[in-house]
């Protein structure tokens, strides 16, 4: 962007911008280990493992702080009128970069670890829920209070009839053998294909549900990780190495290329600003996740701060 290589401007630019932000929510909402979260569950159900230990209590817990924090510090700084809308601006403080917890997690190989699961499950909530909420405002600041705030909901319908449909399929053998013989082709792929398939008419769901794009990405990334079994790796890890080799890295590209430095340091108010968000924005994910302590080490816990915080 300094030496002018590029501007980042036009629809192929935004295509790969917005595809790559997608595919990266799709690979997180692929990352969640459901078996591993239904053990835990059993486990602490059994009494051999605490409840507090479980990946959506710390998760649950630390979001809600989260959430509270942002919120009054949103509200000072409507009140000192340096923000219009403090409760989107609360929303924004509260969310995190899944761009940089999920690769940090697979680069560490912490992913499939009770830890990572549990540092990516209170990502994951935390994007999760900022994106409903900020789907819900936004219909709301557009129109008022009506019934289109109630079809993102209609994913979850999608999500579950997906679920349903996909496990029957799975369970019947002459359909399933059909499924299994075109995935070890060389040239069918039939169910990496599906899979980037279910992305895109998610994301297409999601636009026509008047709802956030990404939030499609993350659902279908979740029908995959349930549908998915233990000889599915290889269908994961390809998915993760198609997005991580090229579509993601793009979006960071671009999202480099579009920082305007110039509009930043023209305005004496927004300088100011900068560093009160960034001091906000530590401080909302920092305190909450000292809950974290209650299971994991100070280390652990520092670790997971200063990730969430990212």
């Amino acid at each position: 962007s300094l030496l002018g290589i590029i501007d980042g401007q036009g629809e192929v630019f935004e295509f790969l911008r917005q595809f790559g932000l997608a595919y990266l929510m799709f690979i997180a909402g692929m990352e969640i280990d459901f078996t591993m979260i239904g053990r835990i569950t059993k486990s602490a159900g059994e009494a051999h493992v605490k409840k507090t230990s479980h990946p959506l209590f710390l998760a649950s817990i630390s979001f809600t702080l989260t959430l509270i924090l942002s919120v009054v510090i949103s509200h000072e700084l409507a009140n000192r009128g340096l923000v219009e809308n403090e409760w989107m601006l609360a929303l924004i403080l509260s969310t995190t970069s899944l761009g940089v917890v999920l690769p940090v997690l697979k680069e560490r190989q912490l992913s499939d670890t009770l830890f990572g699961q549990t540092v990516l499950m209170s990502a994951l909530l935390a994007d999760f829920v900022t994106m409903l909420l900020i789907s819900l405002l936004a219909t709301y600041l557009e129109g008022g209070i009506n019934w289109e705030m109630l079809l993102v909901f209609f994913l979850f319908v999608v999500v579950a009839i997906l679920y349903r449909t996909g496990t029957f399929i799975r369970r019947s053998g002459r359909i399933g053998k059909l499924i299994e013989e075109l995935s070890s082709s060389g040239t069918a792929q039939i169910k990496l294909r599906t899979s980037l398939a279910l992305l895109v008419s998610f994301i297409v769901l999601a636009e026509m549900l008047n709802s956030e794009m990404i939030l499609g990405a993350f659902m279908a990334g979740i029908v995959v990780s349930l549908l998915s079994e233990s000889e599915d790796s290889k269908l994961e890890k390809d998915l993760s190495e198609f997005g991580f080799s090229f579509f993601i890295p793009i979006f960071f590209i671009l999202v480099g290329v579009g920082f305007d430095i110039g509009e930043l340091t023209s305005s004496e108010e927004a300088l100011w600003l900068v560093p009160i968000l960034l001091v906000g924005a530590i401080i909302v994910k920092f305190i909450p996740v000292l809950t974290f302590r209650l299971t994991y080490s100070w280390k652990e816990t520092f670790a997971a701060g200063s990730l969430l915080s990212a």
